[in-house]
């Protein structure tokens, strides 16, 4: 009778984790943002952000390197005013990524908006 209670038992904590996992949320589609977005090889002078787990991000707008800090959950990121960034004169190169405010992830892309919210780049995940 105790083997026929215990199986009994077993039967119903198996059912109960059966049913909570049901129902806890899985979603994925979210994607951690840390690692490294667009090309950083300094030779192709193009975009890229590193970013860290920390909290912090580093980077260049293909020509001057910047830092900044970033705080988010899910698929979105605020970064906070860019805490450094070198000054040299670069010709034909796009600075759009020092005026970074927020991003997105979506999918293996990573959308770069400005304060006002609008789209100003896009970079995407690089190779790892």
């Amino acid at each position: 009778m105790a083997r026929s209670f215990q199986k009994g038992a077993t039967l119903i904590v198996a059912t109960a984790v059966l049913l909570l996992t049901a129902c806890v949320p899985i979603n994925p589609a979210v994607v951690d943002p840390a690692g490294v977005w667009g090309n950083a090889d300094p030779v192709t002078q193009q975009p890229y952000l590193a970013i860290s787990a920390d909290g912090s991000a580093s980077g260049s707008d293909g020509c001057n390197m910047l830092q900044t800090e970033w705080t988010g959950s899910g698929q979105t990121m605020t970064f906070s005013s860019i805490i450094a960034t070198t000054a040299k004169e670069c010709t034909g190169v796009d600075t759009w990524l020092v005026r970074a405010a927020a991003a997105e992830i979506d999918g293996s892309t990573l959308i770069v908006r400005d304060a006002a919210g609008e789209r100003i780049g896009i970079l995407p995940r690089a190779a790892e």
